[in-house]
């Protein structure tokens, strides 16, 4: 009936959030530049730059170790199953580097 499955997970802290997929994505950190992101909107922790044709703006998120987050921005690098994380400091993106994490694409 093209109804996606819904399935129940749980953050690191314990709150339970309900889901229709989940992957793994390489992740990169980026922080303020003084632009607006793609969808028009001011970064701030919980945004995340993505490839629409992966994760389509508006997209609501939990990724691992980041939070749930909402995809409003793409970016120059960002081809395939790469997300870039918005942190409000240069400092939480090093220590943050390049990793992979799980997202989970929220039910709606």
């Amino acid at each position: 009936d093209g109804t996606p499955t819904v399935h129940t997970a749980t953050t690191e802290d314990g709150a339970t959030f309900y889901y229709t997929e989940q992957f793994v994505v390489e992740t990169t950190a980026y922080t303020w530049t003084g632009n607006t992101t793609f969808t028009g909107t001011w970064p701030k922790q919980g945004t995340i730059a993505v490839d629409p044709d992966v994760i389509p703006l508006g997209t609501q998120v939990y990724i691992v170790g980041y939070g749930f987050a909402t995809a409003e921005d793409t970016g120059g690098a960002i081809d395939g199953e790469i997300v870039d994380l918005y942190m409000d400091t240069e400092e939480a993106c090093i220590a943050w580097g390049r990793r992979d994490a799980v997202v989970y694409i929220l039910a709606e």
